[in-house]
């Protein structure tokens, strides 16, 4: 049995223990109950209607970011698995820079039949698609700048659009574009099968642009190759009226002529997915705050009160550990991926059929809930630098399961284990980007494993009360926005009231790991 598996064992015994004993609750109820957590306010009737405020900053920024809004019109015959659209951009230039070109990411033509790129390892080929290959793709038809065709070329997983008139720093322009596409048959975060369809990072969408440069990455086989900024969503999708659709944000649905539109609304995201079955049922669970948390299933599950009870515990513990969840609900959505695990988009969590007959479940929720916080509240690079959430998640996630002392004891095992297994390893620094990996267990190994090892570390360096103000912090000035390696160690020095460079340096890069 592998050290990962016997981790999560561990876990799961520890996770009933607590929760047959009522620890659970009171180790969350413990966290900083003398502090307020930070709050988040999505406040359209601000200064910008796109603007988000926390408990005592941003209200008098004279610069308020403006966040691009996309309104997309989708149809989806579920039956095909094909879909058509137009999507409307609205989109301002915050650069610094006048721009002449402009780059969207379309992920979804990693699965192209004859495409370059490999969107998962060769090891994995049949696992991914047990009954053979069947490709997706989105063909962009045409693209409009402020009503007026424009010039674009369609690369690989890349839309560059050529822009006849330069826009200027501050300018907004709104960008038409017009597409149809396939979702692949496949067991992948992209994919369906004969219970659902399930659409994550498929719409266009407009790469990052900081340092003077566009953001452009393949899409990398390990790792989550996904790196965006905060935005706002109007989607309405037309189905066949006995679908229902499940997405990132809030839906309404209607219907007309025999078809059902599901209008959603997701207002400060990171990114965008929906799920689409005429075979859900669905379980839900309203907290103490308000908030929904949906259980969408197409199979019988004897521990879908569990499940739900565990996600509100988690979004308890984070919002007091770090800062409010800043939405109105939470869905939960089984689908089928290529291993028994999960993946975490912004207000929703697509959970394999396997996975969810698993104890180990309970881990899978609790970290996908921790992305909630790291990467789509506060972004960061997953290409470059993706310690930045997924360390962050594998440690604070640990305090769920298990007591001080115990993480103490663990973190002291799980130094041993990696020590030896990055004896064969080339690649055993935080700064290596998803380039350099060709397997996902060092992967694993370096940016969770390391990651959250350094993060242990960075705890008892600074001691309990200075960790705990540091994520408030932390969480309070990256909220909405992204964040690097740069601005993670700052924050710490910060609140430690000196340097940590040396610190940093050995844990993220050197050869052999630092002792705690």
């Amino acid at each position: 049995m592998s050290a990962k598996n016997k981790l999560k064992i561990i876990a799961v015994l520890a996770f009933c223990v607590f929760v047959q004993t009522g620890c659970f609750q009171n180790l969350s109820s413990k966290v900083h109950k003398e502090e307020e957590p930070v709050i988040v306010i999505l406040d359209e009737d601000s200064y910008n209607e796109n603007s988000p405020k926390t408990s005592d900053q941003l209200t008098s920024n004279k610069n308020p970011t403006v966040y691009n809004q996309y309104n997309v019109d989708l149809k989806v015959n579920p039956k095909e698995k094909t879909f058509t659209g137009i999507q409307k951009i609205k989109y301002t230039n915050q650069t610094g820079n006048p721009l002449n070109l402009i780059y969207l990411n379309l992920h979804l033509n990693a699965f192209k039949e004859n495409s370059t790129i490999k969107p998962y390892l060769s090891s994995l080929e049949d696992k991914v698609a047990p009954k053979g290959f069947n490709e997706g793709f989105i063909d962009i038809h045409s693209v409009l700048v402020n009503n007026e065709e424009v010039p674009f070329n369609q690369s690989d997983t890349l839309l560059e659009i050529s822009l006849r008139n330069t826009v200027e720093v501050k300018e907004a322009i709104e960008i038409t574009i017009q597409f149809d596409g396939k979702v692949p048959v496949i067991a992948h975060r992209i994919g369906g099968n004969d219970h659902a369809l399930w659409m994550g990072n498929f719409l266009p969408v407009l790469a990052v642009y900081n340092q003077n440069c566009w953001n452009k990455y393949p899409y990398y086989p390990v790792g989550d190759p996904f790196f965006a900024d905060i935005s706002n969503y109007i989607v309405k999708v037309t189905t066949p009226k006995d679908y229902v659709v499940v997405a990132t944000g809030n839906e309404e649905e209607t219907e007309k002529e025999g078809e059902k539109i599901t209008t959603i609304n997701a207002q400060m995201v990171r990114d965008f997915a929906l799920v689409i079955s005429n075979q859900f049922e669905k379980v839900s669970l309203e907290t103490k705050e308000g908030l929904d948390i949906n259980f969408y299933y197409t199979h019988k599950f004897s521990n879908s009160e569990k499940l739900l009870n565990i996600a509100e515990r988690t979004l308890e513990y984070y919002s007091k550990s770090l800062g409010s969840y800043p939405y109105s609900e939470l869905d939960i959505v089984e689908g089928a991926l290529y291993a028994p695990s999960s993946e975490g988009y912004s207000t929703l969590i697509l959970m394999d059929s396997k996975k969810l007959q698993d104890a180990s479940v309970v881990l899978d929720i609790a970290h996908e809930i921790g992305h909630q916080w790291f990467y789509n509240i506060i972004g960061n690079n997953q290409i470059k630098e993706p310690w930045l959430d997924e360390a962050m998640v594998m440690y604070l996630q640990k305090n769920l399961f298990f007591l001080e002392e115990d993480i103490e004891n663990l973190m002291h095992k799980q130094r041993e284990r990696l020590i030896k297994a990055m004896e064969p390893m080339r690649v055993v620094g935080l700064s290596n980007d998803l380039s350099v990996f060709s397997s996902w267990e060092t992967y694993y190994n370096i940016h969770y494993l390391r990651g959250q090892l350094m993060i242990h570390a960075l705890k008892e360096k600074m001691g309990k009360e200075d960790f705990n103000k540091f994520l408030k912090t932390y969480y309070e000035k990256y909220a909405f926005r992204i964040v690097d390696t740069e601005g993670f160690i700052a924050t710490a020095e910060e609140i430690y009231g000196s340097s940590l460079r040396d610190f940093f340096s050995q844990w993220m890069n050197a050869e052999e790991l630092p002792e705690f």
